[in-house]
């Protein structure tokens, strides 16, 4: 028997604010900067990698995205251990009660724009 789960995620601007917060924690490994931008009344994301020596542009549609597929996927292809896997569905299903962390915003950044972890 199959079954079908569908997830409805909104990310709010709120949430929004502290992954990218977050993320200037937790990416410091392997990105050399972050910096936030508003382009036609969306706020734009630009990661340095200092790896690749490259950058890259996100947005909230890309992060949201992220956490809607991260939801339908297997630990492997999302590449998450199964308690942090844990984390990222209770943060899906329950932002107001749950915080994203340093890990799970580098986490959220890495997928969105590699479309998986490819750093740590």
């Amino acid at each position: 028997m199959t079954q079908t789960l569908t997830i409805e995620y909104t990310l709010s601007n709120e949430e929004l604010d502290n992954i990218f917060e977050m993320a200037g924690y937790g990416c410091t490994y392997w990105a050399s900067e972050l910096d936030y931008r508003t382009v036609d009344g969306k706020i734009v994301a630009t990661i340095y990698d200092a790896e690749e020596e490259s950058e890259f542009d996100f947005t909230k549609d890309c992060l949201r995205k992220q956490c809607k597929d991260a939801s339908a996927k297997t630990v492997r292809e999302v590449g998450l251990s199964d308690d942090r896997r844990a984390m990222v569905y209770e943060y899906i299903l329950n932002p107001e009660n749950n915080v994203c962390d340093a890990d799970m915003a580098d986490w959220f950044v890495q997928t969105a724009i590699h479309g998986e972890v490819i750093y740590g």
